[in-house]
């Protein structure tokens, strides 16, 4: 009797934290110079949806749209590509993260101190990289902080101006 009581305890605990944890183990950026070292350091630690996560929307958006005009597949859709992403896929772990992570140099993003540079408004930031003084757009999102790895190695308004995408 007491043994089924405990069994049965612990699996309401057990459900419990595995509907919690998510939430808990969230890693959301506080501040805008938070938001591009959580991006780099979940590359690091190979974490492609966390990495995910901490892209602003339109970072992710380019990025689906990027893949499908590369990959020229007719059955890739926006929607198929982003539930690939969000599910975080092991084909995109093996191909587009792993080739992700091995160009962009991680290491040297992870060796630059972050600090704002200038807080455009209460939604937008952009971050300077030192010693690189490279300027990185940051946006706050739901109340998040999140890289906009696109808006600023792949402005769509000026692509000449666009800064080098290692420090």
């Amino acid at each position: 009797m007491k043994r089924a009581f405990n069994l049965r305890v612990f699996s309401l605990l057990l459900a419990i934290f595995c509907l919690l944890a998510p939430s808990v183990m969230a890693k959301p950026a506080l501040t805008p110079a938070e938001a591009p070292v959580r991006f780099f350091k979940a590359l690091e630690a190979m974490d492609f949806a966390e990495a995910w996560q901490s892209l602003t929307l339109q970072s992710q958006q380019e990025i689906i749209e990027k893949i499908i005009a590369t990959e020229k597949n007719p059955k890739l859709t926006p929607v198929l590509v982003r539930q690939l992403f969000d599910s975080n896929d092991k084909t995109l772990q093996l191909g587009f993260w792993a080739s992700f992570r091995h160009h962009i140099g991680f290491n040297d993003w992870l060796k630059q101190k972050f600090e704002l540079e200038k807080t455009i408004s209460g939604t937008e930031a952009r971050i300077k990289t030192l010693p690189a003084k490279i300027s990185l757009v940051v946006r706050n999102e739901s109340g998040e902080w999140k890289f906009g790895f696109t808006e600023t190695f792949m402005p769509t308004t000026s692509p000449s101006a666009s800064p080098s995408a290692q420090p």
